[in-house]
């Protein structure tokens, strides 16, 4: 078999997967020669599936051993070495599912150290801690994004070690909790099958009232999404909430096929997540109504303070002391590219940091040229004694610099489309405006550029905006399809969202965000200026 392997390699794949049948695990012993040989310069992905793991192996997964290796999948694996240490400098992605101990080892340690992993997917039954422990190490926690660990069924194989005799439970849940507390920088979270079944729920590893929890339950600063499935939650959903308040930045909650006990007395417990899904609940279906309704009733204390907006300053406004410390961002309340900057401000929480100056371009005051941003264009934003502009890189500028949520993932894949995203985000504007301002109805580009969109919406399956969780993204386009929705509807009698679900859905989740709806005009102020600006003859046609 491995000679066969062997040959494959010499072919120099990109992608290299390796499954044993019905049961049968193939054994990769010559496995890390035929790669020394340099058949492995450009295997960027790797899949074993029910193989047997010689010690050897192991040089692989440290730095150098596969030069170029982005993703890992070892699925029902024996391992035939107590000690693993995964080290790939290059490793983005690891996934490890219900891995064996062979009989002839006491026990094995899996130490995850690869600096740029960004993605973790473990999957093991409670019992095979007893000889099977996961550290993960600062260097590995480092750029982690996404994590999810899922508690297995026991299923027993003629290759585990001691797990039919009795074990001490404790040591078990000692090491359960400390792989949870190594997550705590990543901003996306799922975990499944912490269920009273298996004597685990989950309050186990999220109370630090437990004794066998060593440290405190750490916080969670970049969490913005928690997913738990199949779990048995605990009374009262209190252990959740006391968790939750270390997730600052939490954004969605789902409770998939979770059991759990709510009475009356926690309608009031504060909660901060703002996106909440429970499906399948397989146990007290009444919960659900007494839930939704504790739900509505936090609303308002999730929601934004309603912030008092300046007027805006024109030709005979005085200016505000220039460069004497303050931060300030300025803006024309009518502008698209103005707004972007002021929603990223609001999404990070910075209304008291950064102070808004309201420029009325039509009447623009001279010193905003002289002595702010010599362009005269507006965003602008005023801070450390210098003036930054232009609104895609004042989102990005505010978003590095300052305190408050990111808004632009760690997971490496999630980066480069946010990237391409927004710089497209000119391309988008140009051919959507370009019919509003001509005598086409509308332009094959234009519908091109809207599917585009469309499609990019479908790419993550983890939420409803473009990397499936909030994000600059969403911030540079949703300024200025909310004006495109209203010149559209009204000059081209042509509904943007209209048999596109994903942009549909994106807008109505936009339009929910507190930190977007205060930057928002009123329709009629939109078509007013379009009918004073837009050198469009339909526009002058619009009667208010």
């Amino acid at each position: 078999m491995c000679r066969w392997i062997c040959r494959g390699l010499k072919l120099s794949p990109a992608a290299l997967d390796l499954s044993g049948a019905d049961g049968y695990r193939v054994s990769l012993t010559s496995l890390p020669h035929c790669v020394s040989g340099g058949g492995a310069r450009r295997l960027t992905r790797l899949r074993l599936d029910s193989v047997l793991l010689q010690r050897d192996f192991r040089d692989l997964l440290g730095p150098g051993g596969l030069p170029v290796l982005e993703d890992l999948e070892i699925i029902n694996a024996v391992l035939m070495s107590k000690i693993w240490w995964i080290g790939s400098d290059t490793l983005t992605s690891l996934t490890f599912v219900n891995a064996y101990c062979h009989s002839t080892t006491s026990g094995c340690s899996v130490r995850i150290a690869a600096p740029r992993l960004a993605s973790l997917r473990l999957e093991f039954p409670l019992v095979r801690l007893a000889t099977i422990s996961f550290k993960m190490t600062s260097d590995a926690q480092a750029c982690l994004a996404q994590a999810s660990i899922r508690i297995l069924d026991q299923t027993y194989q003629e290759d585990d070690v001691g797990e039919r005799e009795p074990d001490d439970n404790e040591d078990k849940m000692r090491d359960l909790c400390s792989l949870i507390d190594s997550l705590s920088s990543v901003t996306s979270l799922h975990l499944s099958g912490f269920q009273e079944t298996k004597q685990l729920l989950l309050r186990q590893v999220l109370d630090e009232a437990n004794p066998w929890r060593l440290t405190p339950v750490p916080s969670f600063p970049n969490l913005t999404s928690l997913v738990l499935e199949d779990c048995d939650v605990g009374n009262n959903l209190r252990t959740l909430w006391l968790f939750l308040r270390s997730t600052p930045a939490i954004k969605r909650l789902a409770l998939n096929s979770c059991g759990f006990f709510l009475s009356d007395s926690l309608a009031g417990h504060h909660r901060n997540a703002s996106d909440v899904q429970i499906t399948h609940a397989s146990r007290h279906i009444p919960v659900l109504v007494n839930y939704a309704a504790m739900a509505a009733a936090a609303a308002p204390s999730r929601s934004v303070t309603k912030e008092v907006l300046p007027p805006a300053l024109g030709a005979v406004s005085e200016p505000p002391p220039l460069f004497d410390g303050t931060t300030r961002l300025y803006i024309c309340y009518i502008c698209p590219f103005a707004q972007r900057a002021w929603v990223t401000r609001n999404c990070k929480g910075l209304q008291d940091e950064i102070k808004l100056v309201a420029i009325n371009l039509e009447d623009k005051p001279a010193w905003y040229k002289d002595k702010v941003y010599p362009q005269g264009t507006v965003p602008s934003l005023e801070h450390n004694g210098k003036v930054t502009g232009e609104s895609l890189d004042l989102m990005k500028y505010i978003d590095s610099n300052f305190q408050g949520p990111a808004l632009l993932p760690q997971d490496p894949a999630k980066r480069q489309f946010a990237d391409e995203l927004i710089g497209y985000a000119d391309a988008f504007t140009k051919a959507l405006y370009a019919p509003l301002i001509s005598k086409v109805d509308m332009s094959d580009e234009a519908v091109a550029a809207l599917d585009k969109i469309e499609a990019a919406l479908s790419k993550f399956s983890d939420g409803p905006f473009f990397l499936g969780q909030l994000s600059l993204a969403d911030i540079a386009y949703v300024t200025i399809l909310e004006r495109l929705q209203i010149y559209y509807s009204h000059v081209r009698n042509y509904e943007i969202a209209k048999d596109r679900p994903n942009l549909e859905k994106f807008i109505e989740e936009m339009n929910n965000i507190e930190a977007y709806k205060q930057t928002k005009n009123q329709p009629l102020i939109l078509l007013d200026f379009a009918k004073r600006h837009l050198k469009a003859n339909t526009f002058s046609l619009i009667k208010f």
